[in-house]
């Protein structure tokens, strides 16, 4: 009996340790920003947003051996999943390409779509990316923390903008003042 508990609380001490690795323990604070300018290779998805990343890592890797230097993805997410069918749910799924990158891309004759965000007022949170689980954890703990804010504060959420900036290892969370709308339109 001395084992088995020694077992269980050996193993939920790596748990909780792996979980404060990974940023979990970590407060949500947002602040007001410009979203800074980027660039965005997209491709229009509809479906559960948890198996979005699928299609992201296929863009990130053609682009990769197109001979691009990508190294942060994005998405662009349309729909709340709490209100909209996850077989309904709008994401532009893509990666972040770089200014030395345009001229590239736009040689490669490819589908997919390019996208020059415009500057706007944007809510921002960052996460520190410390494994895989840091992604889902973020993901866990922001939406509901924007939510609250929202209704705390008496704003609406519309789209967010997730990029995940790997060679810095944060996962950035933007939230327009403004609707996005716009652009998942260009990509009917």
């Amino acid at each position: 009996m001395e084992l088995l508990l020694l077992f269980f609380t050996s193993f939920g001490s790596v748990i909780v340790l792996f979980l404060f690795y990974s940023g979990y323990f970590t407060p949500i604070k947002f602040t007001t920003m410009d979203l800074p300018e980027m660039t965005l290779a997209l491709v229009p998805y509809v479906g559960a947003y948890k198996t979005s990343s699928t299609l992201q890592v296929e863009l990130f890797d053609e682009l990769k051996d197109a001979g691009l230097d990508v190294d942060s993805s994005a998405g662009i997410y349309f729909d709340n999943p709490k209100e909209v069918a996850e077989v309904e749910n709008r994401s532009l799924i893509g990666v972040v390409i770089k200014h030395d990158d345009k001229e590239k891309f736009l040689a490669l004759g490819s589908d997919v779509r390019l996208v020059t965000l415009e500057t706007t007022k944007v809510l921002h949170t960052g996460f520190s990316y410390k494994s895989g689980l840091s992604i889902m954890l973020a993901i866990m703990k922001i939406y509901p923390a924007i939510k609250n804010r929202a209704k705390r504060q008496a704003f609406e959420v519309y789209e967010s903008i997730e990029v995940y900036d790997f060679p810095n290892k944060t996962l950035n969370f933007y939230f327009p003042k403004q609707t996005l709308e716009s652009l998942w339109d260009l990509h009917k």
